[in-house]
């Protein structure tokens, strides 16, 4: 008895995105999903794949703040330049110095530091997905794949955008194979070979 596997038939599910913040992906249960992954099993994989986008998403808020509280004081220092200090003074360099540093240091270091973390995010993303997909391919007989897809722009160059996390699931069906019976007086020939009998899916 052989195996052969049909062509996969797979399952979207979005990205719940506002603006240019990734939320996470919607978690709600897919009928066609019966019977082949329970509603908990699939609530704590998406729980699992959501997570490294919660957590990530968090210290992207905690930067932009404090971007926010840095641009705020280089203004005030700015303003506080040109208000108490004459413009020729040291003192007035001084805090006029202060604040165009803390506006661009501020920008500068927001930059980066969104870079690395969504670079993190990403990776941890695409581990929690191979993760799945090793849970769930050594299923028998319903086997699923889990991967990232982006639907929305075909054209887009950025290979490492997604808008969806897709499962195929991959039915095998079967193939019977013949049964000889050997007799003891008389030997028969042996069995024909698999690629004999399924020729087209032995390559």
């Amino acid at each position: 008895m052989t195996n052969i596997f049909q062509h996969p038939r797979s399952i979207y599910i979005p990205l719940d995105a506002y603006v240019c913040c990734k939320h996470g992906f919607n978690s709600t249960y897919r009928n066609d999903l019966n019977g082949i992954i329970d509603p908990g099993e699939f609530q704590e994989s998406m729980n699992r794949i959501n997570q490294p986008m919660l957590s990530y998403n968090t210290k992207l808020k905690i930067i932009c703040i404090s971007l926010c509280l840095m641009v705020l004081l280089g203004i005030s220092f700015i303003i506080s330049a040109n208000v108490a200090a004459e413009k020729d003074s040291s003192f007035y360099n001084t805090l006029l110095t202060i604040g165009i540093v803390s506006i661009d240091g501020g920008v500068f270091l927001h930059l980066i530091a969104c870079c690395v973390i969504i670079c993190q995010r990403e990776r941890k993303l695409r581990q929690a997905i191979t993760k799945e997909t090793i849970i769930y391919s050594s299923r028998s007989p319903i086997t699923c794949g889990w991967r990232l897809e982006n639907r929305g722009d075909e054209n887009n160059a950025d290979q490492n955008d997604y808008s969806h996390v897709v499962i195929d699931i991959v039915r095998p069906t079967t193939a019977v194979n013949s049964i000889y019976h050997l007799d003891q007086a008389n030997s028969l020939p042996p069995p024909p070979s698999y690629s004999d009998l399924f020729p087209r899916f032995s390559s």
